[in-house]
């Protein structure tokens, strides 16, 4: 079992619409197996896929949208761990950090909100 793909923009330009976060495995064993696939952003689980069935010497395709609107920091660090139980081989199945900068959809907001203060 290993992470072979995990894909994360490293910058957002439209900050409106949910962005694809794409991971994909594979089964790099002659035997099927069950188990599971965490991604984590800034060190929290956001997202867990349980009971995962890994067939021998097959992909398996994961996308989590995340939507930058909702997020208050300049930067997002991600991760993405596979486990399965009794894996002989365990260098492969985490990711490096993936680093998505978010800080420009922080200043449009800001000056969004700016603008609608000085409305009122």
């Amino acid at each position: 079992m290993g992470l072979v793909t995990f894909r994360v923009p490293s910058v957002i330009k439209n900050c409106r619409k949910a962005v694809p976060i794409q991971i994909k495995t594979r089964n790099f064993g002659g035997d099927t197996v069950t188990g599971s696939i965490t991604l984590y952003k800034d060190g929290e689980a956001v997202m867990t896929w349980a009971r995962v069935t890994f067939y021998a010497l097959e992909n398996v395709n994961k996308i989590y949208h995340y939507n930058p609107r909702t997020e208050d920091g300049e930067t997002i660090k991600w991760t993405v761990v596979v486990d399965v139980p009794n894996d002989p081989n365990i260098s492969n199945n985490a990711s490096l950090i993936m680093t998505m900068f978010v800080a420009e959809c922080k200043e449009k907001r800001g000056k969004h909100n700016n603008e609608r203060g000085n409305d009122d």
